[in-house]
């Protein structure tokens, strides 16, 4: 709502501004035929009936008056055309104006769609994260709990069972972080992409094993995955902390 009031305001702005720069080139294209056309009627009368110059023996009256009216007439068709051509380039402006700010909304919603379709896929990949314990195979956030609890007590390596999902998870958090670090969009947008994945981050791992995550990201013992795996726990909470107080 914010972004959409400023939109309003910001092009309410721009309109003003333009219309009263219209209505002063009007008013200054008028005022000028005004003076030509006085200056056209009444010169001719000045010159030929209160003049110290006998036209009489100067030519044709008309091609003397031509003579002296044709350079005044010139200089104002100037003018005009000047004030016909800034009118154009103010056209050409708005015009310009309006494609660029048509440009930034669309490149602002593809931004917003691409760091929805990851926040989705992020979800989705926390929701399905599989663990497999004596009783069977579990999911979600109680499978994460497990699988770091149990990298605490034995050693866990790249290739060991659910090693890939997980990094896949980290992986997708880093990505949907990167883009709203760079994100251009600084409005209620992506405010409410940085609520979504905080939720996520503290559902499935903040809130459950913040201690166990603190602890085991300062263990000296960097061949076992979990250790690495809580180093960018870490460090994706504070990413996501920056963001927060951003």
């Amino acid at each position: 709502m914010e972004k959409l009031i400023l939109m309003e305001n910001k092009e309410l702005t721009r309109n003003k501004k333009i219309t009263i720069d219209i209505k002063k080139l009007d008013r200054k294209a008028i005022l000028i035929g005004l003076m030509g056309l006085i200056i056209l009627v009444i010169f001719p009368i000045l010159a030929t009936k209160y003049s110290w110059i006998d036209f009489s023996t100067s030519g044709q009256i008309g091609d003397t008056i031509g003579g002296l009216t044709a350079p005044i007439v010139g200089i104002f068709s100037a003018l005009l055309i000047y004030f016909s051509f800034r009118a154009q380039i103010m056209a050409n402006y708005i015009v310009q104006s309006q494609i660029d700010e048509q440009k930034l909304e669309e490149d602002e919603r593809n931004e917003l769609l691409s760091q929805m379709e990851i926040y989705k896929e992020l979800k989705e990949s926390l929701k399905q994260f599989p663990f497999y314990v004596d009783g069977g195979e579990i999911y979600g956030s109680y499978a994460i709990t497990r699988f770091l609890s149990d990298g605490n007590r034995r050693m866990f390596t790249a290739r060991s069972i659910s090693v890939i999902p997980f990094e896949g998870i980290l992986k997708l958090f880093e990505i949907l972080i990167i883009k709203i670090e760079n994100s251009k969009n600084k409005g209620f947008d992506v405010e409410l992409v940085i609520t979504l994945v905080n939720f996520q981050f503290n559902q499935y791992f903040w809130e459950a094993n913040q201690s166990l995550i603190l602890r085991l990201s300062q263990s000296e013992n960097k061949s076992n995955y979990i250790v690495i795996a809580c180093n960018k726990i870490n460090d994706l909470n504070a990413r996501l902390t920056s963001l927060n107080g951003a």
